[in-house]
């Protein structure tokens, strides 16, 4: 019976944010706060190595927050946790450790004018990234700026300011991730 009401009540709330057409009011400032999961794709450089990469991917991620100045741009900073590449020695196949990858990331998101009924909006995002991959069996721990490109899809989910995001960004040659967020906005 706990299970039974446990499905309804997930299936109305999923046809509430569904079937809602009231769509966020961004045409004035709000902040926002989110997170979400991904997945992750590293690729570090091994060229001149003994190394070789033994796994280029894994599971991301993110928490962010931001104001939206308009309904077309807002500023946001977010820390992406994308996880680990494995490392190994290319003549034998042994271990070599991992290479962790962690991005901060201070951006600006422009989203094209739409009309307000809309409840999904697609954006665009850029701005400088600081970059922290560490070794777990080596001395590599590198810091390094540089800059970050993205893109996504906002679905508004129509109630208690909650929007729910799709984006792929590109950190790097070296680092990229695909990750869904659960956004919250305060609107006054």
């Amino acid at each position: 019976m706990k299970r039974l009401a446990t499905q309804s009540m997930a299936l109305a709330l999923a046809l509430t944010a569904a079937t809602s057409a009231t769509a966020l009011d961004l045409t004035s400032g709000t902040f926002y706060v989110g997170g979400g999961i991904g997945a992750s794709w590293m690729d570090p450089d091994t060229d001149g190595t003994i190394f070789s990469v033994s796994d280029d991917n894994d599971f991301a991620w993110n928490v962010l927050g931001g104001y939206r100045i308009n309904q077309n741009f807002a500023v946001e900073l977010a820390y992406t946790d994308l996880g680990k590449a494995g490392l190994e020695v290319a003549a034998d196949g042994s271990s070599a450790g991992e290479i962790k990858y962690r991005q901060t990331t201070l951006g600006v998101l422009w989203s094209p004018t739409m009309k307000p009924d809309l409840t999904w909006r697609p954006y665009l995002k850029g701005g400088v990234n600081y970059a922290d991959h560490s070794w777990d069996e080596g001395t590599l721990d590198t810091e390094e700026w540089n800059a970050f490109g993205g893109l996504g899809i906002e679905k508004d989910l129509g109630s208690y300011g909650l929007s729910l995001r799709a984006d792929y960004t590109y950190y790097s040659q070296d680092a990229q991730a695909l990750n869904f967020s659960l956004v919250k906005y305060f609107n006054d």
